[in-house]
């Protein structure tokens, strides 16, 4: 029912009230509780209640469920402070071979996001060579997407729209809903951004709609920015009718509040 709730962030206050629910309850298993700490945090970032995430945060900590993974994604997105990320990095070291493969495209994301070429170069490196020995589907397309970010952090951005131009889910239906790493809504919106940034307003325009898609929570991440994006784009188009939807639809991505944190 949260999830339900929660797409394009329409019925924020149920949506948060359910997931609260399922994070206190002491019946629910460990990934129906990290599937509801995975959406809600999307969904205080899409109505920027940034104010709600330190206790969010340390609501899955109470219950035993990983946040650093959920500060990372929120840093590389723009959103969490930058400081708390490159302490999460600097403290999981740079055994970057020992890590898993999700673990690294999480560093790749991070690393583009920071303008480290030398990092993301190696990890992209790394999940390449994993992809040739494995022959695995998720290893392809985790290394074509830590290829693109580390393109990002060259400033490469002809390469990088070459490879996320080729990206596409590959994964169990359950997987693109709620593992971050499934769906590409970070390469999604880096390619709208980039297409933006070149001039090319339409085809940004149309790469940021597909962050709409409401089976993936992960999206609710991205949801704001695409927004301002679409509405970017659409200003530049001179399209009025896009504009003042777009641009509603931003006013009403306002954060939750008082009420909502105390109903939380």
């Amino acid at each position: 029912a949260g999830k339900l709730l929660a797409e394009g962030a329409s019925h924020a206050g149920c949506a948060r009230a359910a997931f609260w629910s399922v994070l206190r309850s002491d019946t629910a298993d460990v990934e129906t509780r990290w599937g509801s700490l995975l959406t809600l945090h999307g969904l205080l970032i899409a109505t920027n209640d940034t104010a709600s995430l330190p206790a969010t945060y340390a609501a899955g900590v109470d219950v035993g469920l990983p946040t650093w993974p959920l500060r990372m994604l929120a840093a590389a997105a723009g959103v969490d402070d930058p400081r708390v990320a490159d302490s999460i990095a600097t403290s999981r070291g740079v055994d970057y071979r020992s890590m898993n493969s999700a673990t690294l495209w999480l560093r790749s994301t991070w690393g583009a996001h920071r303008g480290d070429r030398s990092a993301t170069r190696e990890i992209a490196a790394i999940l390449l060579q994993r992809a040739r020995e494995s022959r695995l589907q998720q290893d392809s397309v985790l290394a074509q997407s830590a290829s693109a970010m580390a393109a990002a952090a060259a400033l490469d951005t002809s390469g990088a729209l070459t490879i996320l131009g080729r990206l596409r889910p590959h994964a169990p239906r359950a997987d693109i809903t709620w593992q971050p790493f499934a769906a590409h809504g970070l390469e999604r919106l880096t390619r709208a951004q980039f297409l933006l940034a070149r001039g090319r307003p339409q085809n940004a325009l149309d790469a940021a709609a597909l962050l709409e898609a409401s089976e993936p929570v992960t999206y609710l991440l991205y949801y704001r920015q695409s927004l301002t994006l679409r509405l970017q784009a659409a200003r530049t188009l001179g399209r009025a009718d896009d504009i003042r939807k777009l641009a509603a639809r931003l006013e009403r991505l306002r954060p939750a509040g008082a009420a909502l944190r105390a109903a939380g």
